[in-house]
């Protein structure tokens, strides 16, 4: 460590939170993995196991790309392909939340139409990460650690409407919970 005004500092190395964070997502990668499992072996499924399942595949692609960027942080090639791979998890998670929370509080719904406009800032941010190179309107300067990236000016947008989506998502959640449950169940709590 080192001596300030007379006490000793601990100090971090990158290494040591990289260290930290290898584990944390190797944890959640297996988490993950198994919730997976469990839910596709259920007899009997419903249509919200099936969105859930949704979820969890978009969190395994997202923690697994993570992950494997750890792994061969040296070979920058292969970190930014995972990074557009991550990129598939991290922007289609919140409509997956949305529909999760849509179809908690109705049971089920008939996918029309209706529902494609809902698809079309993820589809666009889908093009922006696969094109970026080209016009840094997603991201202007790439870093592993997140408050090292310099977000470009279409990033905003994805922001904004990924918060919308999961927002919508978890008033649904929790208000049919709460609704059909009560404030105090344990469902509502969870």
């Amino acid at each position: 460590g080192k001596w300030c005004d007379g006490r000793q500092i601990e100090v971090i190395r990158i290494t040591d939170q990289i260290d930290i964070l290898f584990l944390l997502l190797l944890v959640s990668v297996l988490l993950i993995a198994f919730i997976g499992i469990y839910i596709s072996r259920m007899k009997n499924k419903q249509q919200i196991h099936y969105v859930f399942l949704l979820n969890v595949a978009f969190m395994f692609i997202w923690s697994i790309c993570r992950l494997l960027q750890l792994i061969v942080e040296k070979s920058e090639p292969l970190v930014i392909v995972l990074e557009h791979i991550s990129y598939i998890g991290v922007i289609f998670i919140p409509i997956s939340l949305l529909f999760t929370g849509i179809i908690y509080a109705k049971t089920k719904i008939d996918f029309s139409v209706k529902y494609l406009p809902l698809f079309i800032v993820p589809i666009a941010s889908l093009v922006m990460v696969f094109t970026n190179e080209y016009h840094n309107l997603f991201i202007v300067e790439y870093s592993f650690i997140s408050t090292g990236f310099i977000y470009g000016k279409y990033y905003i947008i994805h922001e904004i409407y990924s918060y919308i989506l999961i927002l919508v998502g978890l008033y649904y959640l929790l208000y049919f919970s709460i609704k059909n449950s009560g404030f105090f169940s344990k469902q509502s709590i969870l």
